[in-house]
């Protein structure tokens, strides 16, 4: 599991007026959005960020992205590439998101998958 410090839970939260509570276990996934996935883009895009805010950010990002895949939006493939994009960047930084996500170890069986599993294993 991705473990992100608390100081940098609150200070992405208030950054993007995101809730936050100290009981959080799953921050990035709790607070996930699948409607600000390309505000989640354009913030990560500006690069204002320490490495630990950074990855932060991503785990926000990929958590939502995953969430979009169980919506109607037609245009999650352009998201993806952009996302992608971030993800070869700074491949080395989000190698935890990365494996996390991609599941290498489960079967294609999609019970046991994510929605993102297919786009995360394009890196394995």
């Amino acid at each position: 599991m991705i473990v992100i410090p608390t100081d940098i839970q609150k200070k992405i939260s208030e950054a993007l007026s995101l809730p936050y509570d100290d009981s959080m276990q799953d921050w990035d996934m709790e607070v996930a959005d699948a409607e600000r996935v390309e505000e989640f883009i354009t913030f990560l895009k500006k690069g204002l960020f320490t490495k630990e805010e950074k990855y932060a950010v991503m785990a926000l990002l990929i958590a939502s992205f995953d969430n979009l895949l169980w919506t109607e939006r037609t245009d999650s493939t352009q998201i993806w590439e952009q996302i992608k994009e971030l993800l070869l960047k700074d491949r080395d930084l989000y190698v935890d998101h990365i494996n996390y996500w991609s599941l290498k170890d489960e079967s294609d069986d999609p019970e046991n998958l994510f929605k993102i599993t297919s786009f995360m294993r394009e890196f394995s």
